[in-house]
C-alpha cells in the first residue's frame, strides 16, 4: 500500500495535494494540526487489498464497536442507514465531498472511515440486505423547524440539531442532525397511530446510524404474532437502518 504524508498551511490544500497525487480515488487516512499548518496521511482506495466472499453457510458473527458505532450512539442517548440504494443515486467522492464540508479532523476521518467501510461491505455482500416488508410505514420529512422545537422540548442546547453552519463547518456534518430520541419518539407515535387505545408497557430503541435532514427518512413497523408487541425501525431515503427498537404493549 502507497501511504504518503501531505504539509499545507491549511487542511485544503494539503487535501489538493493528496489529490494531485492519488487523483480522485484518494483515501484520507488521517488529518491533523503540526507545526506550520496541516498534515495529512492518504493513500489511493484501489491499493486497498480485495475484499474476499463472506463464506457460505456459516453463522454470522455480531461485529465489533468501532468508533462509527460509538459516535452514533452518542448523538442517539444525548436529549440534545435495512438496505435497497435506489437507482441514479450517485455518490461524491471523497475528494468533492472534503472540499464542499470543510471537516473538523475527527469529524473527517470518521467520515472516510464510514466511506471505507460502507464499500467494503458492498463487496463482500453485493450491496446491503434489501428491508423488509414494512406493514406499517411512514414518511418523515426532517426540517429545521422540527428540530428546533424538538430541541426546545427537551432542553437540549446542543447547536448540531439547529445550526447548520456550526454543524457543517465546525461539526463537519453534511446537515442538521436530527435526534436519535426524537426518531424513537416516531417510531413509538408509529405504533400508537396503527394500535390506538393500547397502552405501551415497554419500549427500547438503539441508534446505529446518524440521521440527517438533507432527506425524508422513514418510520416503520413489523406487529407481532400474538399481538403484544411492535418490531420497529427506522431507515435513511439510501434504505440504510439508523434507528431500530421494540415496543411491548399492556
Amino acid at each position: 500500500m502507497n501511504i504518503q504524508r501531505f504539509h499545507a498551511p491549511t487542511a485544503r490544500e494539503a487535501l489538493a495535494k493528496a489529490r494531485m497525487t492519488f487523483g480522485d480515488g484518494t483515501l484520507i487516512l488521517s488529518n491533523r494540526p503540526v507545526d506550520g499548518g496541516v498534515e495529512v496521511v492518504a493513500t489511493a482506495e484501489d491499493s486497498l487489498p480485495p475484499a474476499q466472499p463472506a463464506p457460505q453457510l456459516q453463522p454470522v458473527a455480531q461485529p465489533q464497536r468501532g468508533r462509527l458505532q460509538d459516535r452514533a450512539d452518542d448523538l442517539a442517548a444525548s436529549p440534545v442507514r435495512s438496505q435497497q440504494a435506489h437507482p441514479g443515486l450517485a455518490r461524491s467522492s471523497v475528494a468533492k465531498d472534503a472540499e464542499k464540508l470543510a471537516m473538523s479532523t475527527l469529524s473527517f476521518q470518521d467520515y472516510v472511515r464510514e466511506r471505507m467501510l460502507r464499500r467494503r461491505q458492498e463487496a463482500l455482500h453485493g450491496g446491503a440486505a434489501a428491508e423488509p416488508q414494512a406493514p406499517w410505514r411512514r414518511q418523515i420529512v426532517p426540517d429545521p423547524v422540527l428540530l428546533f422545537r424538538y430541541s426546545a422540548l427537551t432542553f437540549n442546547g446542543h447547536r448540531i440539531h439547529y445550526d447548520r453552519r456550526y454543524v457543517t463547518e465546525v461539526e463537519g456534518y453534511p446537515g442538521l442532525v436530527v435526534h436519535g430520541p426524537l426518531i424513537a419518539t416516531l417510531l413509538v407515535d408509529l405504533a400508537r397511530r396503527h394500535v390506538p387505545g393500547r397502552l405501551v408497557r415497554r419500549f427500547e430503541f438503539r441508534a446505529v446510524r446518524p440521521t440527517f435532514d438533507l432527506h425524508p427518512f422513514f418510520v416503520s413497523g413489523q406487529p407481532s404474532a400474538d399481538g403484544r408487541g411492535v418490531r420497529l425501525w427506522a431507515h435513511d431515503h439510501e434504505g440504510w437502518l439508523t434507528v431500530q427498537g421494540a415496543l411491548e404493549f399492556e
